[in-house]
């Protein structure tokens, strides 16, 4: 009797755990799916996706990049809080939400806000090349960005500054204005190089920063 309820036991055991097994490969294969919308450039369709499955803290990664690709910031941090709240999360993990976070508030032209938490992902995964790249992308973009509003000199307008000084005491004509019409024309072009630089990364980002397709938060091996 004792070995039937020992067979009858094991049995159910096995049911469980085949059970169990059966709904991680579909809730894995349904990740993938959405995973393969976002990098299709289909967020509403990935979205359609992950909504059907349970709020798993391992789904919190994947929706933090659906949001950020639908340009939902509030409901992006949302989820990449939940990635820096959890302990089974590494570093590398919470090093590209913070990249993540970093060109939501370069888009917006928060380039303070962005190069701080470009450098909190660097203080956890040093060796990114990517957020290593971009922080020097949002410097450089400060940088202009202060020529532009004025809000900082550049050591070539301070030297124009003390020039014109000197051309007026000694009455000598002044024949700057074309000279700093093309060094502002030349801050718009780097400007825009800049830009341009920036959102060529993020289309690539989008595709190479998802998960694997194991749809568990894991990161690309370049990571």
């Amino acid at each position: 009797m004792s070995k039937v309820k020992t067979l009858l036991l094991l049995g159910i055991f096995c049911f469980t755990l085949g059970h169990s097994c059966l709904a991680d490969i579909r809730h894995a294969s349904m990740i993938r799916k959405g995973n393969a919308y976002i990098k299709k450039g289909d967020p509403k369709k990935a979205e359609a996706v992950y909504d059907k499955l349970p709020n798993r803290k391992q789904l919190a990664f994947n929706k933090g990049i659906l949001y950020t690709a639908m340009n939902d910031k509030d409901k992006a941090n949302n989820y990449y809080q939940l990635v820096l709240q959890d302990p089974k999360a590494n570093k590398r993990e919470k090093a590209q939400v913070y990249y993540n976070q970093g060109n939501q508030q370069f888009r917006q032209t928060e380039f303070k806000e962005a190069i701080k938490l470009y450098r909190q992902g660097l203080l956890l995964y040093p060796r990114n090349k990517k957020i290593k790249y971009n922080l020097e992308l949002a410097n450089n973009a400060k940088i202009v960005q202060q020529q532009q509003q004025g809000g900082g000199k550049s050591q070539q307008d301070k030297k124009d500054q003390k020039q014109d000084k000197q051309d007026k005491q000694q009455g000598q004509p002044q024949d700057k204005k074309q000279e700093q019409s093309q060094r502002k024309s030349q801050q718009q072009q780097n400007a825009e190089k800049t830009l341009d630089a920036f959102k060529q990364q993020e289309q690539n980002d989008l595709r190479q920063s998802m998960p694997k397709n194991n749809g568990e938060r894991k990161v690309e091996k370049d990571w």
